[in-house]
């Protein structure tokens, strides 16, 4: 039939969108910089852990929703060699475009933003959708790979087909996941590898241990909004300085 083709050559040539989610001091940041020549929109001071990256270029420290706006304007418009984003973080993006929504509102919270009923989280939504928006603007048109960094925290899944359940998810407001997880191609989360050891137990529960190693689940996963399309199907391993997903970008690119 006219206008159908094959899977191949309907693939669109783009950079890949990655959301890397953990707690704080996990590395997100470092994992970040291993990314071919990046640049860090800095929403929060976490950058000194790549002062020794010498390719990885950051931004003045951002304060608002239009700063971070700004600089997506300037790297789809300007000249610049820069082939990886990376915004450090989506968390902190969130909280900030969040109070100025309130303040602007001049109201005390989001739900009593704009009249209530919802009005001030769909505001909110549709800023962060924006970012996102912008985001995928330099993926297809300047072939920049996107990494939003996010701190990571427990939180209500809510399936239609069955009863919520707790999962590891992104700390933000919820109206602002969707994009950084439905719209990316990796979902990841930074982790400590833990054992067990059965030796040791407190009131009967086995003590888990950890030798520092990291790990990146970006698999699908019961317990975590994880996620992949880059056919990853275990646990990556992730040690400072290695970045992981690298050589599967590479090889998607060949």
């Amino acid at each position: 039939m006219k206008g159908l083709v094959t899977p191949a050559k309907a693939r669109v040539d783009r950079g890949t969108a990655i959301t890397l989610a953990g707690k704080t001091g996990r590395g997100k940041t470092s994992l970040g910089a291993l990314f071919p020549k990046s640049v860090f929109l800095r929403t929060e001071d976490g950058t000194q852990a790549i002062e020794s990256v010498p390719d990885a270029l950051v931004t003045p420290l951002l304060a608002s929703h239009d700063d971070v706006m700004t600089w997506l304007r300037r790297l789809a418009r300007e000249d610049h060699d820069r082939t990886t984003l990376v915004i450090d973080t989506i968390t902190k993006l969130d909280a900030i475009t969040e109070a100025e929504i309130v303040e602007d509102a001049e109201t005390e919270s989001l739900n009593q933003a704009y009249g209530g009923y919802g009005a001030g989280f769909r505001v909110l939504a549709d800023r962060m959708g924006q970012v996102r928006g912008g985001c995928q603007y330099l993926q297809i048109h300047r072939k920049m790979h996107v990494v939003f960094l996010a701190h990571s925290e427990i939180v209500t899944y809510r399936p239609q087909d069955g009863e919520p359940y707790d999962v590891l998810g992104l700390k933000m407001n919820g109206k602002s996941v969707a994009p950084f997880v439905d719209d990316v191609d990796l979902v990841g989360f930074l982790r400590l590898r833990k054992e067990f050891d059965k030796d040791k137990t407190v009131k009967g529960r086995k003590i888990a241990i950890s030798q520092g190693a990291r790990e990146l689940v970006c698999h699908a996963h019961a317990a975590m909004l994880s996620k992949n399309r880059l056919g990853i199907t275990e646990p990556l391993d992730c040690p400072l300085g290695v970045n992981p997903i690298l050589p599967l970008l590479e090889k998607g690119r060949d």
